[in-house]
């Protein structure tokens, strides 16, 4: 009996590791005109949906949801002042101040979060959560 007990114990103590491991991210940092800030967040296990939360203290600035597949057509849209095609992403914002995202990710796919248009040099927030 103390045996089973034992290999129970083990079991429960591995199980927060082997389980699904959160996306939760966050990060501060300035945005200069012109650049583009990518963010590469490792895949879920399973279907996850998540949100974005983007603040810039001095301008608007657009934030993307996309598959690690689609950033570099995403990116040069950002940089080209247009809207990149629908079937590029997952969630967008354009030319906000306070931006809030929401995306529905699929299983081990990866995603990147990009950040870009800023008018003038400005400080960025990006928080990436579970919903």
């Amino acid at each position: 009996m103390r045996q089973v007990f034992g290999r129970a114990s083990c079991l429960l103590l591995l199980l927060p590791i082997v389980g699904c491991h959160k996306l939760t991210f966050e990060k501060s940092e300035s945005l200069d005109v012109s650049e583009v800030k990518k963010y590469a967040v490792d895949p879920p296990r399973v279907k996850q949906n998540v949100r974005v939360v983007a603040t810039s203290s001095e301008c608007p600035v657009s934030v993307y949801v996309v598959l690690d597949e689609n950033a570099p057509a995403v990116e040069d849209a950002i940089q080209s002042s247009t809207k990149p095609a629908a079937d590029k992403v997952l969630g967008g914002a354009d030319k906000q101040q306070e931006a809030t995202v929401d995306a529905t990710i699929p299983a081990k796919s990866g995603f990147t979060i990009l950040v870009g248009g800023a008018t003038k040099k400005t400080n960025i927030t990006v928080k990436l959560t579970e919903t």
